[in-house]
């Protein structure tokens, strides 16, 4: 008897200490999958129906455990086409036509790949591996799941109709993600190249020569970042450095007035914004090709307002982009009006708070490309 009470003890340890080991660090028990749903145009319930928003919306069953909806035709807001086929394809699922849904899914995939659909799409592959991630946890294969996840579910951050409740939800799951696979001490195949420094060595020629190489264009401050070194200089020989892969890339979404910061097209952060008056934040895509830190600014009448000057609008960080020919004199900055974050009192640059700002500022390196869109 007191070997059978042993056994129970034993595996109720081993079973504590696998959860304590391995569950992801959150709280509250970790973010929900987000329900994405898209309305539906001139959208009115049906007689005797109940007026709800089940009712007056389509869902594609992005929450967990549920099921692709019935009924209702989207009137699509911009590819017909695609939004055609994802019908095609909901009805091939709902009728068990497995190849034929199959089919339709590739050539969503491939030919609509920028659409809403596409995205919607990814997103439901995507919950699938975030519920495989929250049951396996930090272990290697959980961690594998978390990464397919993350590539997978941050298109669905663009998608045009989004309810924005929905959208904060799926912001903190990707928030949850980026911790658990690229801000973590954890090697993750398709993230991240371990490297041993030597003596003498330091992190902005290992940048520029090995990291490059390997498609990693990180800042040297990102990369002490995600190990913990608090600083560059902090290296040392013979201490593995994780060094994330992948380019960096801005998207500001002006409907939401904020900036996400993508690597190698998945979510690393995001951050509110202050916008143009009147629509001034021209929708374009930019390269960053000046970094200043405490800058001057130049007023419209050409005179120079120094940093420090209660009059300079540029808080503590500049991000300038290349002039095109359509667009001069834009880029991010910081602002010394934190009341205008998430309005639009700016002459058209971007404004960020200053924890914001200095911070993206450290991660981002010239010639990184910022997209700004309406959705």
């Amino acid at each position: 008897m007191k070997s059978w009470l042993y056994v129970i003890i034993a595996a109720v340890v081993a079973f504590l200490g696998y959860k304590l080991w391995f569950a992801p660090e959150e709280e509250g028990g970790g973010a929900s999958v987000p329900r994405i749903r898209i309305p539906l145009e001139n959208d009115q319930p049906a007689p005797g129906t109940p007026d709800e928003a089940s009712d007056s919306r389509r869902s594609l069953g992005l929450d967990e455990g549920a099921e692709l909806a019935d009924g209702g035709t989207i009137r699509p807001p911009r590819d017909e086409t695609a939004w055609a086929l994802l019908e095609q394809h909901d009805t091939a699922v709902r009728e068990g036509h497995g190849s034929t849904a199959k089919g339709l899914r590739t050539k969503i995939l491939k030919q609509h790949a920028e659409s809403d659909p596409a995205r919607l799409l990814l997103f439901e592959s995507g919950k699938a591996f975030y519920q495989r991630y929250r049951q396996l946890g930090r272990s290697k294969e959980g961690l594998e799941a978390a990464r397919d996840a993350r590539r997978l579910m941050t298109p669905a951050l663009f998608l045009r109709d989004a309810d924005p409740q929905e959208k904060e939800s799926l912001r903190r799951v990707l928030a949850e993600l980026a911790d658990a696979v690229l801000f973590s001490a954890r090697h993750v195949d398709g993230v991240d190249r371990v490297y041993t420094p030597k003596s003498g060595e330091n992190l902005d020629t290992l940048r520029r020569k090995t990291f490059k190489t390997w498609g990693a264009t990180s800042t040297p401050e990102f990369v002490a970042e995600i190990n913990g070194m608090g600083s560059p200089t902090r290296m040392r020989a013979g201490e593995p450095l994780k060094v994330p892969l992948g380019k960096p890339a801005l998207v500001v979404v002006k409907s939401e007035y904020r900036i996400y910061m993508l690597l190698d097209g998945c979510y690393v952060r995001d951050y509110p914004i202050g916008l143009g008056r009147e629509g001034s934040t021209p929708e374009a895509t930019f390269q960053i090709v000046t970094k200043v830190e405490n800058p001057d600014w130049f007023a419209p009448n050409g005179r120079r307002v120094p940093f420090g000057d209660p009059a300079n609008i540029l808080g503590t960080r500049w991000m300038g982009f290349k002039n095109t020919a359509e667009h001069a004199s834009f880029g991010i900055h910081g602002t010394s009006e934190p009341d205008s974050i998430g309005k639009d009192e700016s002459a058209g640059c971007i404004r960020m708070l200053r924890a914001d700002v200095e911070e993206l500022f450290r991660w981002i390196p010239r010639g990184t490309l910022v997209e700004i869109r309406r959705y």
